[in-house]
């Protein structure tokens, strides 16, 4: 097939593919009919069944999501004191903000150890909430009040009877798990005997700060109300939908029927008074335990069903399952009819194309022929051609788009090249080498995610420093790229320049500062470390815009030390001065990290950061080895923890060492220097 048709033009191509094509069609367009109207059917079925899944998922996922948060307000509440466990009555106004604010709660409950309750509760069918409460005053009884629309209750209780909430099941699983959890499905029975529905509860312990018991709070659902979202929405015209428990009990019907037994036990499925739901509930237990979505067909009186049961799982524990069920005659019927008028429209369309392709392939033939030839131009590196067709508007677009594109190429490589001498000019003003310094050893490294970056760091001559100290700067432009790269390179001009003059740390900083502001008007702005280190005096001095004190691991207290924070960062204000701070009695084998940020924040491919934490671990697990050691296994395990994921910021560190008076300085190759200044 491939090569007749590259030895053919599109000339002959085209008529000769669309009649071969009509002739198949007119053999199999029977066949094609049939098949068309079972995918047609399969894909209204997949989409009803999608639509309701999806819904009902979210609609369940609404309705788990509400307990958890409420009672996390709750517990907020009473942390701060504005729910106090010894006097409930107080509790009754914000309770009922709380559950007028979230209209599909049902309850909000409270129980402690000494058998005192309140509770708030919207009955199934009831626009008004419910107000009970059971304390000194009322002994071993519970009043229960009703609310108006304002939140008000009368004078006489509703209703008077003996309760305990030490025995409730919210309260009793809630204990026994420890945690936070949901009960098992319970019955919920108004006090007159009016109403009966099933309850399920998510309760969580509440003790007080020396971990001691002071009670359980609680929030409610009624799973009448799932089911009342389950009738608005069938799958198809005659089909229902309903929610099982992970042992088979329902949870919730469209069906309108009873999802409890006369004790008030959640009915098995298999045993439910619909029948479509009990004999699907049936064939769905035949396949075995459910693990992942299943379909399933079954027949009631002679007509074919589709039942579909899919796992919902809450981050809660709730693990439930939703089960839609369709008889396949809502679905065949609309189809059949589809089916009769696409064979019609084929035939006809089949016709029309036969002459169609004739017309087409001579008429786009020679401009096709003229793109293949341009576009072979300029993959020759011809990145001036150009080309205007105008057969068709879109061949005008066509040869418009080829023409911006080998604009935008020959645009490209001229980038292309200016970065590759941006980068090499940037890799330039880095240090060549790491210094050789009295009494310590020094290791630095930088990596730009981009071919330019802003990061930076230095090993400066400062004007009037003793010959065995060593300036360390380490500085980080907001950003990436060409302008990040500009600033830098610009910062570093400032700062050359000012270490000709003395000065301290904090002078140099201010300096920069002034100058920064000037020429970026606050718009763009980095931060710097600065610190000399005298390793005669076992000193430090530092300064910092915007990025805190230099890491240091003290191997006498094997601690990492802080030393407060620096100012803000360079670039932002005008008349911005630094201080300069300074660390004494540095002891032997003492580990200096001034650096970047991109160091700790890099992430993962899950996302999680490598954090200080590790960092300090790592520093301090190697800290007997050399700068260069520790250089290289930072630099490893940052890598190896970002994984196959790119790299998302500028990383740039200086590792420095104080050795020990015994000790030799090693260089960046790993031999002994002479212990001289």
């Amino acid at each position: 097939m491939d090569l007749w048709t590259k030895r053919l033009s599109i000339r002959w191509i085209a008529p000769i593919t669309i009649g071969g094509l009509v002739i198949l069609v007119a053999g199999v367009l029977g066949l094609v009919a049939y098949v068309q109207g079972q995918n047609a059917a399969q894909e209204l079925i997949d989409t009803s069944l999608r639509k309701v899944r999806s819904r009902v998922e979210g609609e369940l996922d609404g309705l788990l999501d509400l307990p958890p948060r409420i009672n996390r307000i709750n517990v907020r509440l009473l942390d701060k004191g504005a729910l106090d466990p010894d006097d409930l009555r107080a509790w009754r106004e914000t309770l009922f903000v709380i559950c007028d604010s979230f209209e599909r709660l049902s309850s909000i409950c409270w129980g402690d150890t000494k058998g005192r309750a309140t509770w708030i509760a919207r009955y199934p069918g009831n626009d008004r909430y419910d107000y009970a409460i059971k304390d000194d005053e009322t002994g071993d009884y519970i009043e229960e009040f009703l609310f108006d629309e304002k939140g008000r209750i009368g004078g006489v209780p509703k209703g008077i009877y003996k309760y305990d909430p030490r025995v409730r099941p919210w309260y009793t699983t809630c204990l026994e798990s420890g945690k936070p959890t949901w009960s098992e499905p319970f019955g919920w029975v108004h006090q007159d005997g009016s109403l009966v529905t099933l309850g399920l509860s998510y309760a969580q312990p509440y003790r007080d700060a020396d971990g001691n018991l002071v009670g359980v709070i609680d929030a409610e659902l009624s799973l009448h109300d799932v089911s009342s979202f389950l009738e608005s929405m069938p799958p198809s015209v005659s089909g229902l939908s309903f929610v099982t428990d992970h042992r088979g009990r329902l949870i919730a019907t469209s069906a309108g029927i009873p999802v409890a037994d006369d004790k008030l036990n959640p009915l098995p499925a298999t045993a439910a008074e619909d029948a479509r739901i009990a004999e699907a509930a049936r064939a769905i237990g035949e396949t075995g335990e459910l693990q992942l979505q299943k379909r399933v067909r079954f027949e009631l009186h002679g007509k074919p069903y589709l039942v579909e049961i899919a796992p919902y799982r809450h981050y809660t524990g709730i693990h439930w399952q939703v089960a839609s069920v369709v008889p396949m005659e809502d679905f065949l019927g609309p189809v059949q009819e589809a089916n009769a008028r696409v064979l019609a429209i084929g035939i006809g369309a089949s016709l029309i194309a036969i002459l169609a392709g004739v017309l087409l392939g001579f008429r786009f033939a020679a401009p096709i022929r003229a793109l293949v030839r341009h576009a072979r131009r300029i993959g020759e590196g011809d990145l001036k051609s150009r080309i205007r067709l105008d057969q068709t508007s879109e061949f005008v677009q066509l040869t418009g788009a080829m023409n911006e594109m080998a604009e935008d190429l020959e645009d490209r490589m001229k980038l292309r090249e200016s970065l590759a001498l941006a980068m090499e000019v940037q890799q330039s003003l880095l240090p060549s080498e790491d210094p050789d310094a009295y009494q310590l050893q020094v290791a630095g490294h930088s990596k730009y995610c981009d071919e330019t970056g802003g990061d930076y760091y230095d090993f400066l001559d400062v004007s009037g420093n003793a010959d065995h100290t060593l300036t360390v700067a380490v500085g980080d432009v907001m950003g990436h790229g060409i302008a990040a790269a500009m600033l830098m390179a610009t910062a570093r001009g400032i700062l050359h320049s000012r270490t000709k003059t003395p000065g301290r740390l904090c002078e140099l900083l201010t300096h920069m500062n002034a100058i920064l502001v000037r020429d970026t008007a606050g718009e763009r702005f980095m931060t710097m470390q600065l610190c000399t280190i005298d390793a005669d005096l076992r000193r430090m001095r530092w300064a910092s815009a915007g990025a805190g004190a230099p890491l240091m691991y003290d191997p006498s207290t094997d601690r990492f030390p802080t030393f407060g924070r620096g100012g803000l960062p360079l670039g932002l204000m005008e008349a911005v001065t630094y201080k300069e701070r300074v660390v004494d009695d540095l002891a032997p084998g003492t580990i200096l990290f001034p650096s970047t940020d991109g160091v700790w924040e890099t992430r993962n491919p899950e996302g999680e950061e490598y954090g200080l934490d590790r960092l300090q671990q790592l520093i301090r697990t190697h800290a007997h080895e050399s700068a260069e050691e520790l250089r290289r296994r930072i630099r490893s395990a940052v890598e190896a923890w970002r994984g196959g994921k790119g790299q998302d910021d500028d990383i740039t560190f200086v590792v420095i060492k104080l050795l020990g008076v015994e000790e030799e300085p090693v260089t960046a190759g790993g031999t002994a220097r002479p212990r001289s200044r």
